[in-house]
């Protein structure tokens, strides 16, 4: 059972680094320690299933993820993919995609997402027995309250019915109130059909269901088809719920979309207006792809990964690459770069940017990025976009290379002393004997 999803140096402008440095994010940041396998049972023994698609909290304490290991916790005997936390500071790992009165979910689990404090947490099932009268026989967004014990259906409309198509791929509020997530449901907005990809916000206080994929007409943005979804990959929220950052390949959200390209965007719910972040500095649009976007907490700053040559003016790049946007100053720059400053050597992917806007963690078949890299494999790097410098995460037991295919999902935490990643890889920790995938959280302080 397949439980994945296809899983830095000068280069930053001094204006982001002035930025960063004003809003107190400044400290040190150490060599990189030695991963901690954290997809254990409360005694440490390592799971007998897959584990992986991990998500962390504001600290790093906790870490949700999901697995098929039964030996997790006592008495999990669904024969599923379930969600599960494990808290690091008191090895406790505990599951999470149950009903509110403690019934284990009838059909897997998977997604998760977590709040700031590691309260909330999100996550996608197929399960129809986690609330009541869900008939609908499609996948749900839900948030499991681990203080109460509570779990509620999020995906829902504004009159409180189930959607009439899957929902999955949450995203939460640092609160916990807001949870934004993909949908093919047609019931959420007025005459819709279903069958369409689109992105929606619930807010679980005061009940409401807000399409975020919305053309500036008002209407649902009309590349939500079969074709040209209107949302692709998970969307992202900002810790106070008010910004949705998105890839999507419609093109009337904004004016003169004319690339017929995925584009990344962000959705101001306040003030009701879509922007595309993947343009040039210049604000001209570009002529490849691109996705996979990643949020500061304030809303200010968007990684995300991009094909496209010509996102930077007279500088062309032949390989998939990282990017930041500055929505405050309208600057794009590439920042999957060495300590040499030089543009990564091959592919990159998988951006995840901490909270503080400060660090980004992005995977990597590039050899240049640091010294030391001998193999072609996808690596896990974290760049620190104030002193421009590189650290490669993923390294064995010993201090050498893996020996499986290493990343496959990266989640950072909110100040980006943490990154959390799952691999196949069986020499990270010793011993590492259960032949399946499993996750791993690195101290970046350690």
């Amino acid at each position: 059972m397949r439980l994945y999803r296809s899983v830095l140096a000068v280069g930053v402008s001094a204006g982001v680094a002035t930025a960063l440095v004003a809003a107190g994010t400044l400290s040190a940041f150490a060599d990189v320690a030695r991963g901690v396998r954290v997809s254990v049972a409360g005694n440490g023994a390592q799971g007998d299933g897959e584990s992986g698609s991990p998500a962390v909290n504001a600290d790093g304490r906790i870490v949700a993820f999901a697995s098929v290991a039964p030996n997790l916790v006592a008495a999990d005997s669904n024969g599923t993919t379930d969600v599960f936390v494990h808290d690091t500071v008191d090895r406790a790992t505990t599951l999470v995609s149950v009903a509110t009165d403690g019934r284990q979910g009838n059909d897997r689990s998977t997604s998760p997402a977590v709040s700031t404090s590691g309260r909330y947490v999100a996550f996608t099932s197929a399960a129809t027995n986690l609330v009541a009268g869900d008939t609908n026989r499609s996948r749900d967004v839900f948030v499991r309250d681990l203080v109460t014990g509570t779990t509620v259906l999020a995906s829902v409309s504004g009159t409180g019915e189930p959607g009439d198509g899957h929902s999955t791929r949450p995203s939460i509020s640092a609160d916990g109130r807001y949870v934004a997530f993909r949908s093919e449901a047609g019931n959420f907005i007025a005459g819709g059909t279903g069958g369409r990809s689109r992105v929606f916000v619930r807010d679980l206080v005061a009940g409401r269901t807000t399409l975020v994929t919305e053309a500036a007409s008002g209407q649902p943005g009309y590349g939500d088809g079969l074709f040209s979804p209107a949302a692709l990959a998970r969307p992202e929220i900002s810790a106070d719920g008010r910004y949705v950052t998105f890839e999507s390949e419609a093109g009337d959200l904004v004016g003169d979309d004319t690339n017929g390209r995925s584009d990344v965007f962000v959705r101001d719910l306040a003030a009701g207006a879509t922007s595309r972040v993947s343009v040039s500095s210049s604000g001209r649009q570009t002529s490849g792809a691109s996705d996979k976007p990643s949020i500061s907490a304030d809303g200010r700053y968007i990684a995300f990964r991009s094909t496209a040559q010509d996102l930077l003016d007279g500088d062309p790049q032949l390989w998939s690459q990282i990017y930041l946007h500055d929505r405050d100053t309208g600057r794009t720059e590439l920042v999957s770069r060495s300590g040499s400053n030089d543009p990564a050597a091959r592919d990159c992917d998988l951006p995840a940017l901490s909270g503080n806007g400060r660090y980004l963690a992005f995977t990597s078949r590039a050899t240049n990025l640091v010294d030391g890299d001998a193999d072609s494999r996808p690596d896990l790097f974290v760049r620190d976009l104030v002193k421009g410098t590189v650290v490669r995460v993923t390294a064995s037991a010993a201090g050498g290379q893996l020996d499986g295919n290493p990343v496959l999902n990266v989640a950072i935490s909110g100040a980006g002393r943490h990154v959390a990643y799952d691999s196949r890889a069986a020499n990270i920790v010793e011993p590492d004997t259960n032949a399946a995938g499993d996750v791993f959280l690195h101290n970046l302080d350690g």
